[in-house]
């Protein structure tokens, strides 16, 4: 944001040598800071280093998405919530070396040295779950249908020659090139990759209108087999439909708007509202501006729109993937695949919000969401089609986003093992790693060498880290009478505690005794019980 930007720019250009020392900071949305620091983004990467010479500031990242297109996003995250020095490396290839894999038949996990991984991260990750009374407060989530959309023949033309086109230029640039120093640019795919096949998949201009501008093109002309299969699952679904395109000109919002105004739709206008009976959209771009979009969601979220009466359709571009809270929404629709699941699952989340559908009897409170591929024709267009028995740039793209879906959720079933809550949560899902009290250091790094002799280190060192192992033992019981309430303790007597006793108190939110310090309110009345007894 254009605010941030500056303030990070302040702080460089006319504070030399400035920290963030004695001041908590609190970022929500993070991982799109994550995100923007390993593309190497300038501000981003100015606000990380200043984070790294702050080591007495307090950094708070909130996040419901933590990661994006790579689990490489967690080595930003994590060096600035550590005291110095770097305990993850800062360079994209090295992550993948010692913390990636390919997956074999016999050993599909996609993650190298896990626990070595988690033993930099002990104490850095909270990660509560969502209760059930809280989650009971959200419409009913129908799942995700994947529509396969055979692309028309004059459109599949014009798609092979943008293909022709990109692996030629991708044959150019074929040796991935390693990136010299810190989260150097173009770590990560390219917004551009592909786009141009991308767009055509999405809609391409009629043969006679190639090279003339969308507004000159009659309206009846402007269609694609996509957006006939979006209009017709969105009236599958009565109320309120939101629909995501990455892009706006060409292939994206722009000609989806005129097509649904063929269809019968009008756009609407917030300062100049209409009675007319006709359906209407209402179109969320970079172009709409603050005050225009939260215009356009006072309206959209009335309680006088429950059911689409006054703007049945939103579509919307990346502005509209994170922040904005819809109401209603039955059904989501996302025009082309993208290449993270993130954007996928925020785009979803916009029609999935908390109480976002109580104005709605409980009958229509869920919502069913569409993914669109174009895929190619049924038959061949012509006898050298050599593309037909490769998937689409669609079906890759999609292929692409679930592969890393697989990854980064590896990496978050780490994270949430070795969160400060997970064993109060108890999870069945999670198996929780908790590590002996042996006062030995989980991993080591040595300030005066590079990360990667520490790395190294410790990956061929044993796991310092030894499991806790339950036993029984016989606790004397004794009973405390505490404002009027007695309550039951149990202690052991112990040489190596400096108080002669081990006293364990049951733990509601364990299930459990557990064992209680100095810091119990109620310790040193329980000691002198103990000792009379």
């Amino acid at each position: 944001p254009p605010d941030f930007k500056k303030k990070i720019n302040l702080i460089n250009e006319k504070f030399q040598g400035a920290t963030l020392n004695g001041y908590a900071v609190i970022v929500d949305e993070a991982q799109n800071l994550f995100r923007a620091i390993t593309n190497g983004g300038d501000t981003a990467v100015d606000f990380y280093n200043l984070a790294m010479r702050s080591p007495k500031a307090k950094f708070i990242f909130l996040s419901g998405t933590p990661l994006q297109s790579s689990p490489f996003a967690l080595s930003p995250c994590f060096n600035m919530l550590a005291e110095p020095p770097n305990i993850l490396p800062e360079n994209i290839f090295d992550f993948e070396q010692y913390f990636m894999r390919k997956p074999t038949p016999d050993n599909p996990s996609r993650v190298r040295n896990a626990r070595k991984f988690q033993n930099r991260i002990f104490g850095l990750v909270s990660a509560i779950k969502i209760s059930k009374a809280y989650s009971a407060q959200f419409p009913q989530d129908l799942g995700t249908k994947i529509e396969e959309i055979p692309m028309e023949a004059f459109q599949y033309g014009v798609y092979l020659l943008a293909r022709e086109k990109e692996i030629a230029e991708n044959s150019r640039q074929k040796t991935r090139k390693r990136p010299t120093g810190a989260f150097a640019k173009n770590q990560s795919v390219s917004s551009s990759y592909r786009v141009r096949s991308r767009q055509i998949s999405n809609f391409v201009k009629p043969r006679d209108y190639l090279d003339k501008p969308i507004d000159n093109i009659p309206l009846a002309q402007i269609t694609s087999p996509k957006f006939k299969a979006i209009l017709a699952n969105i009236k599958k679904h009565p109320g309120i439909a939101i629909v995501y395109s990455q892009f706006v000109g060409d292939g994206g919002l722009l000609p989806f708007s005129l097509f649904l105004e063929h269809e019968g739709y009008e756009q609407f206008n917030a300062k100049a509202p209409t009675k007319t009976k006709k359906l209407r959209y209402a179109m969320f771009s970079g172009a709409t501006g603050e005050e225009g979009i939260q215009a356009l969601l006072d309206v959209a979220t009335s309680e006088q729109n429950k059911e689409g009466e006054i703007i049945n359709i939103m579509i919307f571009s990346s502005v509209g993937t994170t922040g904005l809270d819809f109401k209603n929404v039955r059904s989501t629709h996302m025009m082309e695949p993208y290449w993270t699941p993130d954007r996928e699952d925020q785009f979803r989340r916009r029609g999935i919000r908390y109480q976002s559908h109580i104005m709605l009897p409980p009958s229509e409170r869920n919502v069913m969401s569409y993914i669109y591929l174009a895929v190619h024709p049924r038959t061949p267009t012509t006898k050298d089609d050599k593309q037909s028995t490769r998937p689409s740039t669609d079906q890759e793209i999609y292929a692409m986003a679930q592969e890393r879906a697989v990854v980064n959720g590896e990496f978050i079933e780490l994270i949430r093992e070795v969160s400060i809550e997970c064993s109060i949560e108890e999870d069945p899902d999670v198996s929780c790693r908790i590590c002996a009290p042996t006062d030995a250091p989980l991993f080591n790094n040595d300030p005066k060498r590079e990360i990667f002799a520490a790395l190294i280190k410790d990956i061929n060192n044993p796991d310092p880290c030894q499991e806790i192992v339950e036993k029984e033992v016989e606790a004397t019981k004794v009973v405390v009478t505490i404002n009027g309430t007695e309550k039951d303790y149990y202690f052991i007597p112990s040489k190596d505690n400096i108080f002669g006793y081990i006293i364990y108190a049951f733990n509601d939110a364990l299930g459990n005794y557990k064992e209680i310090t100095p810091r119990d309110p109620h310790f040193e009345l329980v000691l002198e019980k103990i000792k009379k007894a």
